[in-house]
């Protein structure tokens, strides 16, 4: 962890800032290279960890070198404009701006280190992390689309304090919004975007849901469609899931499983008309969300 409270997005041995594809500098003002999601996505998973085993030693061993430097860091890195975390890259490692995404793993690293502050005996923290995480979350009407009916991929502060918009349909503002910044289920904005995401399943043979709107990455060709990911299509499947639409979730769940490899390996992909791999295979991030569904479908039983 850096002294100032953030992961890098990669590291040397050293400690000191590793090989990265991820600029220094944007709009001629110098950034941190980092994907802030991923210091608070590590707060969630330790809150994950603590629900489930109740070690309460092995929190207390974390609080002042983990968990107190990364909620002091996600609660300063706060645009003043906007009240919402201060861009940084996002969870495709791909765009500069401050996304619903991020916000949300924010928000909700931030309520997971209240709690355990709770824990550790430190009330002025937890009281301090909780009402960050409620002041970010009084934001979150910037990060939703009135023309669109859906949480937006996220928006960037210009210079001179205008807002740049981006509205692209992404799966992960949907994701996001759902598991970590806790917004309820028949809210109206989340059901929305869930409507808007829905439109993201390949409506052909294929099927499977696109990470966003006119995704280019790994295209077949120009014109084709964008290849759809098993992570996004498995996080529908658990969205189907928490409403108790179990037949839809197994459907996307089979979907899956049915793209596997014959040894049974996911990649990152599949292509938009045969189905066949493409990316990364395997690709960790795919197997655990169909352990994730998998679980979720069971727990209903």
């Amino acid at each position: 962890m850096h002294k100032d409270g953030y992961l890098l997005h990669k590291y040397q041995p050293d400690r000191a800032i590793g090989s990265t594809w991820h600029p220094l500098v944007h709009n001629n003002l110098s950034e941190l290279a980092i994907q802030e999601d991923e210091t608070a996505i590590i707060i969630i998973m330790l809150g994950e960890y603590y629900d489930y085993i109740k070690d309460t030693e092995f929190a207390e061993s974390l609080y002042t070198t983990l968990i107190q430097p990364a909620a002091d860091f996600m609660a300063k890195f706060i645009d003043e404009e906007t009240n919402l975390p201060h861009a940084s890259y996002d969870l495709w490692e791909e765009k500069f701006l401050t996304t619903a995404y991020t916000t949300a793993t924010v928000i909700g690293a931030l309520r997971r280190a209240s709690t355990f502050a709770e824990v550790c005996g430190d009330p002025d923290d937890a009281m301090r992390w909780a009402i960050a995480a409620d002041s970010i979350a009084a934001s979150l009407p910037l990060l939703y689309d009135p023309d669109k009916q859906s949480y937006r991929k996220g928006l960037l502060v210009q210079p001179e304090g205008d807002l740049e918009f981006d509205n692209v349909i992404d799966a992960s503002s949907m994701y996001g919004m759902l598991m970590f910044a806790n917004v309820p289920l028949h809210n109206p904005e989340l059901e929305n975007t869930v409507k808007a995401v829905e439109k993201l399943l390949i409506n052909n043979s294929i099927g499977g849901v696109v990470r966003y709107e006119a995704d280019n990455y790994m295209k077949i060709a120009e014109d084709a469609q964008p290849n759809p990911w098993f992570v996004c299509t498995l996080w529908l499947a658990q969205y189907y899931v928490q409403i108790n639409d179990i037949d839809r979730a197994r459907s996307l769940l089979n979907w899956s499983i049915s793209h596997s490899l014959s040894s049974g390996i996911l990649s990152e992909q599949v292509h938009p008309q045969s189905g066949y791999a493409i990316g990364v295979a395997p690709l960790v991030w795919s197997h655990a969300e169909l352990i994730n569904t998998i679980l979720d479908i069971n727990g209903t039983n």
